[in-house]
């Protein structure tokens, strides 16, 4: 029973002695926490800049005096040219956390390669002049393509009725991410305009960023068909990775049948799916 007695008097003695051991230091030691507060987009845009905010907070009894903050590059975030990645705090008062924080500013390039997902952004805090030694930190940033296509129709046709002419038409891609597995079709609803020799789609495997394919199409205007200006429907379809369905840019043209056309219809069009 003594022992038992004993044994719960040390237990309870260790226990009473836990807080002291624990928050003692804090008076007199400097306790450096950074967070990232967000970011801005969010998620961030491939191929795009992204700005991060990062607080930097002082949770000890002394002063933090000279203390820099680097955001330290790496894939898929480059430094912008003529941009620091590097910054000077100064003196960070005893207890300055919460809405005292200070918050730092960076902005970096993401790499326009760069698939969807989250990315590890590394944060290093030293005091100045003494790099060697420091503590980093890893934040998780989420990125996502920005997959956008262009579809132009340069062609200047004159469509007479009963007469073969090329359609031609140009697909860019104006995004941050190449585009997989297109479809490209269009379609005259009235059936005045219709190909000939193959049907109205056009399949594409890849289109890099910036790059652009032309796709042609032999048609003709019906024999019968009164001069006027017509509507063709014109549809792309892309394979999104981000998501694994499929995404639709729909727009009009129209073309004139009887007579010259010259045409420059633009659209970045909205998706769907």
């Amino acid at each position: 029973m003594r022992k038992k007695i004993a044994l719960v008097s040390l237990v309870l003695l260790i226990i009473s002695l836990i807080p002291a051991t624990v928050y003692a230091p804090s008076s007199n030691t400097k306790i450096i926490i950074m967070s990232l507060i967000n970011q801005d987009p969010d998620p961030a845009v491939a191929g795009d800049i992204v700005e991060i905010r990062i607080g930097v907070e002082n949770r000890g009894g002394e002063d933090a005096e000279n203390l820099m903050v680097e955001l330290v590059p790496g894939y898929p975030f480059t430094a912008i040219p003529g941009e620091s990645l590097v910054q000077n705090i100064g003196t960070l008062r005893s207890y300055q956390y919460d809405s005292d924080m200070k918050i730092l500013k960076f902005r970096v390039l993401v790499n326009r390669d760069t698939t969807a997902g989250a990315y590890e952004l590394k944060i290093r805090q030293y005091e100045e002049g003494a790099e060697e030694v420091s503590i980093t930190r890893t934040f998780s940033v989420d990125v996502e393509n920005k997959e956008s296509a262009e579809v132009i129709y340069i062609d200047q046709v004159e469509l007479i009725p009963g007469r073969i002419t090329p359609l031609k038409f140009t697909i860019n891609n104006v995004g941050s991410a190449p585009l997989r597995d297109l479809s490209f079709q269009w379609e005259n609803a009235e059936d005045i305009v219709l190909p000939v020799g193959s049907d109205n789609t056009r399949y594409i495997k890849y289109i890099d960023v910036g790059d652009r394919v032309e796709v042609t199409f032999d048609v003709v205007a019906s024999a019968s068909a009164a001069p006027d200006l017509y509507k063709l429907d014109l549809a792309l379809t892309y394979d999104d990775p981000a998501t694994g369905t499929q995404k639709e840019i729909t727009t009009k043209a129209g073309i004139y049948v009887g007579g010259e056309t010259d045409f420059d219809v633009a659209f970045s069009g909205t998706s769907s799916g």
